[in-house]
């Protein structure tokens, strides 16, 4: 999936999202899903692996590529 949109668009939210290289047009793979607080652990643009809340995840719109 590539990120295509936020739906939340605070200062605090898009700096946090910068800082985990989450930004418009990334590229991102759901590699788990931990169902005790439903958080994701990401790959992001083939590189990183993130932990995302699903706060977050709930506040990036993707798109299937």
């Amino acid at each position: 999936s590539v990120i295509v949109g936020v739906n939340e668009h605070g200062t605090e939210f898009l700096q946090y999202l910068e800082k985990l290289n989450l930004i418009l047009g990334s590229k991102l793979v759901v590699l788990d899903t931990f169902t005790y607080d439903n958080s994701l652990l990401v790959r992001v643009n083939d590189q990183s692996e993130q932990t995302i809340s699903a706060k977050v995840a709930k506040n990036i719109f993707v798109q299937k590529i």
